[in-house]
């Protein structure tokens, strides 16, 4: 046998073994993933994709977004096995040797667009998906820009739709220095956004925030707001008039209270 005919019989035997292996990674994701209306919990992630197209602010009313709150808590071990993907060096030379050779049928998903995806959910959950929000903000603060980069994309766009949200970023402005790339920054940037689009929100589902969930937040709030000094955080914005901004949406009483007009 030459040399020639070797290198085909490996390259083929390669082949074999990379779709083996990709699909066996399909299908032991699959395992335990919920499924809803015919459709696998991943599914409906891919279609939360197209529903959640890049913007200031998204809503969780489209179908895909619908179907994962009717899924509800039993997503939740999913999710947060999604949240904390990572792609391997074998998994990452089969996408890039998948991707130069599409005719072999290999779909894998990286691990980037799963903790994206699987980030979205959460909030779309709402408080219900309170449980993995501690797995959030341990991406928030990760020392890996892309992993960092997506917790924080996800709460600008999202994190109007968990209460908690708002005294994880308010508990991060108030943080020692850490080794994540840019804390305060988005810590900032974070919570401006979260106040515009309450804000937004508010206008659209008018006394969604006096859910009661959301009272939780207020001593946080009152806090910020009976503080000797303001906090700038970006565009010109300062912390003390968003918190006020929150606050009346959440309790107007204890919004009077505090003094917010």
């Amino acid at each position: 046998m030459n040399m020639a005919n070797k290198r085909r019989i490996l390259t083929v035997t390669l082949l074999i073994a990379a779709v083996g292996f990709a699909s066996w990674l399909i299908l032991s994701s699959l395992e335990s993933e919920p499924v809803y209306h015919g459709k696998r919990l991943g599914t409906w992630l891919a279609e939360l994709d197209k529903e959640m197209p890049a913007a200031n602010i998204s809503w969780t009313n489209g179908p895909a977004a619908t179907a994962i709150q009717q899924i509800g808590t039993n997503a939740v071990p999913y999710l947060r096995s999604l949240l904390k993907a990572r792609d391997s060096r074998l998994k990452t030379a089969l996408i890039t040797f998948s991707s130069k050779h599409p005719w072999l049928g290999i779909q894998l998903t990286p691990a980037e667009v799963l903790r994206r995806r699987a980030a979205s959910a959460v909030f779309c959950l709402g408080s219900r998906g309170s449980p993995l929000m501690p797995d959030i903000m341990g991406m928030y603060r990760s020392t890996n820009y892309d992993v960092a980069l997506t917790a924080t994309v996800t709460m600008e766009r999202l994190g109007y739709c968990n209460p908690e949200t708002i005294t994880a970023v308010l508990a991060a402005l108030f943080e020692p220095p850490n080794a994540s790339p840019r804390f305060h920054e988005r810590a900032a940037e974070t919570f401006l956004c979260l106040s515009q689009n309450m804000e937004l929100a508010d206008h659209v589902h008018p006394d969604v925030f006096h859910a009661i969930e959301y009272k939780a937040a207020v001593p946080a709030l009152v806090k910020a707001l009976n503080a000797p000094n303001d906090m700038p955080l970006c565009l010109g914005a300062t912390l003390k008039p968003c918190c006020g901004g929150i606050l009346m949406r959440i309790d107007p009483e204890a919004a009077a209270k505090a003094g917010v007009k």
